[in-house]
């Protein structure tokens, strides 16, 4: 007969003199392992005693076992008793095998016991560790950073503050902290090639430290460009908007060191791959099993980088900040030299590559990319990580709660906008999309475009045309989808084949290849699919023409700018005076943004094209039906490659077509639009049994709903995802109207908007486009039965807040408007009349009709 699990570990452990030896013995024999484990740990006082030995073995079987390090058992886990027990080797144990060392600052006692145990160990330890560290240094940096009165953060900043009084500031503390990170890096070269004669634990502190210090200080870097000012960000767009650096590779990168050492593992819905048309469907299953392993130790991979490959990178950042300012100090005008941080560039793509996967898969498959503990591996079929052929039940928190078909049409529009936003190039990189260049990422990218921006062209009554086929529409998208998240898996495959696959141990040779792989990335970061006008889709204008025109756009009026392309053109010339007049918005003298030397440049452009050749029209004519056969012919082309994802394709074409004018949103529609949008709020919480908001707070309103059955708001959002999806969708929806609506004259008072505006907007671009920085505050991102997420904790009382606010100030704006516009058509009768009156004295009935006017005022131009 075959020996049970603890009988066999009994066997394994019966010469360890381990204390309590006897509790710890009848807890194995009752398969109570984690209490076992516990119990081991708060007699463990040194690395040398049986009882560390007793908790290695432990972990070298926690998957046998089910242990798991993070689990309270009488208000206490096992971090708290190594922390208790003042045992490093324990602490670093732990948390090599999972420990979540977030929970010490959660609570405040053994935060304080921490910090006062870090200082002990500090003033033990060798002093050229000590000369690494510089702690004095760094803590002094740290308590700057946070000095709101020298580096405030551009949120925390009145209205109308002038940010960019701090830049300096800024630019002088980015040098200092650099600097700092070098010198740390050079002490510790000093001494780290002859470490082994340092005493393990000693190592272990320093290393624990130095990764610490490091992703701090890395963090703040990142942090404190992101609070530049938008002077500063216009004036240096060339340095920090090309392939090379980005604010958002820099943000990315703040985003990729914020994440938790969870040690988790997700699910992959393998299911899909069943009924799909791909090949190799052994070999996907075998590459994603890998890539959930790899994932799951992602955080150990950012720590080789930032102890073992960020310098390079560090010193081209220091050069570049050396350079800004001087610049900024001598208050000179010269162009900064661009550089390029291939480092943090490839460890951004690769990290957000992999969690972009997992989220679309989740997304596609209604949260089936589960992510999960050792533990609960232990009760899934088969016991395999990867391998999900069904929803388990104990795991499915989409409870789908049934609503009408026009609000599931809003959900499906809410899951494309998502699925959009992660295949942008901010999301998921060139290298990736590049495996599979059967798919047609663009059109992911043209119907998120559409379906966010409504209030752009025609693209509400195009979505309004959509839902009219939602019934059938709606079973062939999800096909498509599912077939889609089957090809994702087979990136996974075709990645591994590219990279190859990471052990662990593989750490240098894996980060060659990832570095390799990014470096023939050139994709630039794109949010959203560019807009190009019709005759640019048509006929390409020279580099120089476009460079120039990139910039009148960003400092221009569009009157201005269509000129400068008509110039291009060859269409039209200009006189001296002409010119000049043109130039204006880009010169120096007045436009701070712009360097002498630029607008020289500019300017020779702008020359180049007005003394050249002039085109005639038949020329122009004929170049021009040139170019769209050959963009016809590429089109052609470019359509033969690509297979499948038929009805998202057709729904890009629809988005992408020119816009209807008489379709566009004029002052009324783009009011009733925001309008109806919180309307569908309210009628979504009343189709859930919700009352609709008449308490004076938030709380008072989710207690009272609690109080009557109905589950707290946050809990029904994170529970039905397709709820959350249509609320998300028409949330959004009223935000994005607000950009142009609170510009109108009979907005620009209203105080809610004034007071309010500014949360509105950062709510909306974390709808829109998410911060996986924050959207997941305290939790971990790929587990969705956590409590609250960032993200839905804030949503849940915008929601309350829109229905209750923000509807009846879009209702006063919308009487205003109209009696605004009957005041001036009044006006405008009268004067029409006093005109007909003295021209026609006996004239003495006033009508529409006998003063050249409309009687319906609904014909009102757009805003």
């Amino acid at each position: 007969m075959p020996q049970s699990l603890s009988e066999s570990f009994l066997k394994k452990i019966q010469l360890l003199k381990f204390v309590p030896a006897k509790k710890i013995r009848a807890l194995i024999e009752k398969n109570r392992f984690d209490e076992a484990f516990i119990l081991t740990c708060k007699n463990c006082h040194s690395v040398k005693d049986d009882n560390f030995k007793l908790v290695e073995l432990f972990l070298k079987s926690r998957e046998e076992f089910a242990i798991d390090t993070n689990k309270k058992i009488n208000k206490t886990l096992p971090l708290f008793e190594a922390i208790n027990n003042k045992n490093w080797g324990l602490i670093y144990l732990l948390i090599r095998f999972g420990a979540r060392s977030h929970f010490i600052s959660e609570d405040p006692h053994y935060t304080q016991q921490y910090a006062l145990l870090r200082t002990e160990k500090y003033q033990t330890i060798p002093e050229e560790f000590k000369a690494s560290l510089a702690r004095g240094k760094f803590e002094a940096l740290m308590k700057l950073f946070e000095t709101k009165s020298v580096l405030p953060r551009y949120t925390d900043l009145p209205p109308n503050t002038d940010n960019s009084k701090y830049d300096r500031n800024r630019l002088h503390f980015l040098q200092s902290v650099i600097a700092h990170l070098l010198n740390m890096d050079n002490e510790k070269s000093k001494f780290w090639g002859s470490r082994n004669k340092y005493r393990t634990e000693d190592l272990e502190f320093f290393e624990s430290e130095y990764l610490h210090n490091v992703r701090k200080l890395v963090s703040v870097i990142c942090n404190t460009f992101a609070n530049m000012s938008d002077d500063f960000l216009a004036r240096y767009n060339e340095v920090f908007n090309h392939n090379s650096l980005t604010w958002i590779t820099l943000q990315q990168f703040e985003r990729t060191l914020s994440q938790l050492n969870e040690n988790m593992f997700f699910l992959v819905p393998i299911i899909v791959l069943e009924n799909s048309q791909v090949d190799f469907k052994p070999e996907i299953e075998n590459s994603c099993y890998r890539f959930t392993l790899e994932h799951a130790k992602r955080v150990e991979f950012i720590e080789f980088f930032l102890g073992n490959c960020i310098q390079d990178d560090l010193r081209h950042l220091l050069g570049l900040v050396l350079e800004l300012n001087n610049i900024q100090d001598s208050e000179k005008t010269d162009k900064p030299s661009k550089i390029s941080l291939p480092g943090i560039k490839a460890i951004v793509n690769h990290i957000t590559d992999n969690y972009s996967l997992i989220q679309l898969m989740s997304l596609i498959y209604n949260g089936g990319a589960y992510i999960l503990t050792p533990q609960e591996l232990k009760h899934q079929p088969g016991n395999l990580v990867y391998n999900l052929r069904e929803k388990p039940k104990n795991l499915l928190i989409n409870d789908q709660l049934t609503i009408s078909t026009k609000y599931r049409f809003h959900a499906l529009l809410r899951k494309l906008q998502l699925i959009g936003e992660l295949v942008t190039g901010r999301n998921l990189s060139r290298f990736i999309k590049d495996l599979d260049n059967t798919i047609h990422w663009q059109s992911f990218i043209l119907v998120r475009d559409g379906i966010t921006h409504q209030d752009e062209q025609d693209n509400k009554f195009k979505v309004d045309r959509i839902a009219q086929e939602f019934e059938a529409l709606e079973t062939r998208i999800q096909k498509e989808l599912e077939e889609f998240c089957a090809r994702l898996m087979n990136l996974i495959r075709l990645r591994e084949q590219v990279l190859g696959c990471y052990t662990g141990d593989n750490r240098e040779s894996y980060w060659n290849a990832i570095l390799r792989a990014n470096n023939t990335e050139n994709a630039p970061v794109n949010q959203e699919a560019p807009k190009t006008s019709e005759v640019e889709s048509e006929h390409r204008l020279p580099a120089d023409a476009q460079d120039f025109l990139a910039v009148a756009k960003l400092y221009c009026p569009l009157a201005d700018y269509n000129t400068f392309e008509q110039v291009f053109e060859g269409s039209i010339t200009l006189n001296k005076r002409q010119k000049g007049s043109l130039l204006v918005h880009l010169n120096p003298k007045k436009n701070k943004c712009i360097t002498k030397e630029q607008y020289d440049h500019l300017s020779g452009i702008l020359n180049k094209y007005i003394n050249g050749p002039k085109i005639s029209v038949e020329d122009r004519q004929l170049k021009r039906e040139q170019e769209i056969q050959k963009r016809t012919q590429r089109l052609q082309d470019e359509e033969r490659r690509y297979r499948g994802l038929d009805e998202i394709r057709r729904l890009a074409t629809l988005f992408n077509m020119h816009g209807s004018k008489e379709h566009f949103l004029n002052k009324y529609t783009r009011i009733d639009a925001a309008i109806e949008a919180i309307q569908n709020i309210q009628n979504i919480l009343r189709e859930c049994g919700y009352t609709l908001p008449s308490e004076s707070s938030f709380n008072e309103w989710d207690v009272s709903n609690i109080l009557e059955g109905r589950l707290a708001l946050v809990t029904l959002l994170e529970r039905a995802s397709n709820v959350k999806d249509a609320l998300e969708y028409n949330l959004g929806q009223a935000y994005q109207h607000l950009d142009k609506i609170k510009e109108l004259p009979e907005a620009r008072n209203n105080q809610y908007l004034k007071d309010n505006y500014k949360a509105i907007r950062a709510l909306r671009n974390r709808l829109e486009h998410g911060d996986h920085s924050i959207d997941n505050m305290g939790h971990d991102i790929y587990q969705p039965r956590v409590a609250q997420s960032y993200k839905i904790a804030s949503m849940a009382p915008a929601l309350f807040k829109a229905c209750k606010e923000l509807l009846p100030e879009l209702l006063e704006i919308k009487e205003g408007v109209h009696h605004s516009d009957k005041q001036e058509q009044q006006a405008l009768a009268r004067n029409l009349a006093l005109g007909i009156f003295s021209e026609h004295p006996n004239t003495n009935e006033l009508t529409p009709s006998n003063i050249g006017i409309a009687s319906d005022y609904s014909n009102i131009p757009d805003i």
